[in-house]
């Protein structure tokens, strides 16, 4: 009876042995560390590190071009977080726990042309942020930016930005960016803002799409009138995704003032005309292609010389072939015939 009961509990004890084990095998498996994984995307090769619980940025292949370390547990942005990979054209920070960002942190990125920061803890980014060469889209929505204003800017803003957007940042003004000649498409929305004056937007001289969905709704309409009435008047599309388009309607904006656009706004508009540039990674791409096709050019015309010389070659041994066969007397017919009887006369003797 007790044999049979120590047997029992001996294989008792062996199936939970085996089941930690196997439990054990399984919180090994899951606990592997996650990699980064690569691939091609918009011509560029791209590491993918997105959601994968990291808090910092892993060593990655040479080469990268884009990086999406979105959804991680990144805090700081350091100047030896991206010292190796001065090649990045394309960077996704997005939904991480980013406070603080260095100043210079970033400025290694010449080729950046995209950057993502969107809802992160930012409530203040760099001067240089801002004076990269190639930056075209800025995504910044999503963070408290409440440290920023225009003191901490440097200008002007050498960044070619073409997209900017800072929509949902907790703001109630919006500091003087200065001159912004390539801005397309700003995005202000969801914002509680009490003023935007005219001369937030005559700096921004190639605007073609404003976002104030959820943000002026607490501005008085004769004080945003002016501003309207500026984007009216550029033909730029202002989107108003809530009611406030039905109060731009209403009889008490039209009896509003329309306000004076002074000369010095006018003179200021010119101003970012005149300084309007062709973005350096345009030119960059530009000087790029030709350099290829003057390569192939170059190639080409090598190629063409070298196959002319050797036809020339080949015609010279072919004229000189024939001319050592034209030097060669042919034999006489009458000597032929002597020598043949004299053979003949010798042979019969």
């Amino acid at each position: 009876m007790y044999s049979v009961t120590w047997v029992l509990l001996a294989l008792a004890l062996c199936d939970v042995k085996v089941l930690n084990a196997e439990s054990g095998e399984i919180e090994e498996l899951t606990g592997l560390p996650k990699r980064c994984s690569y691939d091609y995307a918009y011509g560029y090769y791209g590491a993918y590190c997105a959601d994968l619980g990291l808090n910092k940025i892993p060593s990655l292949k040479s080469g990268v071009e884009i990086l999406d370390f979105s959804e991680n547990k990144l805090r700081e942005i350091k100047a030896t977080c991206f010292s190796d990979y001065s090649g990045l054209r394309m960077l996704y920070l997005a939904d991480n726990k980013i406070y603080h960002i260095e100043e210079n942190a970033l400025a290694s990125l010449t080729y950046l042309q995209s950057l993502d920061l969107s809802r992160n803890v930012i409530t203040h980014v760099p001067p240089s942020l801002f004076q990269l060469p190639a930056l075209k889209k800025l995504h910044l929505s999503g963070n408290p930016l409440t440290h920023m204003d225009s003191s901490a800017l440097s200008k002007p803003i050498r960044a070619p930005i073409e997209y900017l957007d800072i929509s949902d940042c907790g703001l109630t003004e919006i500091w003087n960016w200065g001159i912004l000649p390539q801005l397309l498409f700003y995005n202000i929305s969801q914002n509680s803002l009490r003023s935007l004056d005219v001369s937030h937007f005559v700096e921004m001289c190639n605007l073609r799409k404003v976002d104030m969905s959820k943000s002026i709704d607490r501005i008085r309409l004769c004080d945003i009138k002016p501003s309207i009435k500026w984007l009216q008047q550029r033909r730029v599309d202002y989107l108003l995704l809530d009611d406030s388009h039905v109060r731009l309607k209403s009889r008490e904006f039209a009896y509003c003032p329309d306000g004076t656009i002074t000369d010095e706004f006018n003179a200021t508009h010119t101003l970012c005309l005149s300084s309007y540039r062709v973005p350096v990674a345009d030119v960059q791409a530009s000087r790029s292609t030709w350099a290829r096709l003057c390569g192939g050019l170059a190639g080409f015309l090598i190629g063409f010389m070298l196959l002319l010389y050797l036809f020339h070659r080949y015609n010279v041994a072919k004229i000189k072939r024939m001319t050592e066969k034209k030097k060669v007397p042919p034999p006489i017919q009458g000597d032929k015939q002597s020598s043949e009887l004299l053979l003949n006369e010798v042979s019969s003797a």
